[in-house]
């Protein structure tokens, strides 16, 4: 509260809530046959959708669902609790929603080369991350068809995760 630096009025700050840091809007799989409740856990698919979180290996939990009721094909917001920070890259070739990947600073970029323009993210490079067994400290957020793809979403992880390649 604030009160005689602004001539007696009372005023309040007031601030956003830790879990809605990282809110995003995804649409749901069409393979959600029930409504998404909220503060059901929801996880990541391949192509970017996002269905209620089974543990069965086809996507990757991100957070929990905001809104009631999101059903297939719809829009909700999602609570990403797995991470505090986005951040966008070149795409170096193809990927799934969800697929660990490692982020590095393009060749040719001086060190003291000024910041990019907002909106132009070409000095980051996402590559997959192809070893088994590495640790991943970052997720791509939606699939991604072709090479040099600007600003790609990637999400980097509170915690790095395993991950294992067939």
């Amino acid at each position: 509260m604030y009160g005689d630096q602004f001539g007696g009025l009372s005023f309040t700050a007031i601030y956003k809530r830790e879990q809605d840091k990282m809110a995003n809007q995804f649409v749901v799989d069409t393979a959600q046959t029930k409504p998404i409740l909220p503060g059901e856990p929801v996880m990541l698919m391949p192509e970017g959708t996002i269905k209620s979180y089974m543990n069965d290996g086809s996507g990757r939990y991100i957070g929990i669902n905001l809104l009631d009721g999101a059903v297939a094909g719809g829009v909700t917001t999602v609570s990403i609790l797995i991470s505090h920070v986005m951040l966008y890259a070149e795409s170096a070739g193809a990927f799934e929603a969800g697929e660990a990947v490692t982020v590095t600073r393009e060749d040719g970029v001086p060190d003291t080369s000024p910041e990019t323009a907002l909106g132009h993210y070409a000095h980051l490079i996402a590559t997959k991350l192809a070893a088994t067994g590495d640790e991943a400290v970052a997720i791509a957020m939606e699939p991604c068809k072709n090479d040099n793809t600007p600003e790609m979403r990637i999400l980097v992880l509170d915690a790095p995760i395993r991950v294992t390649v067939d």
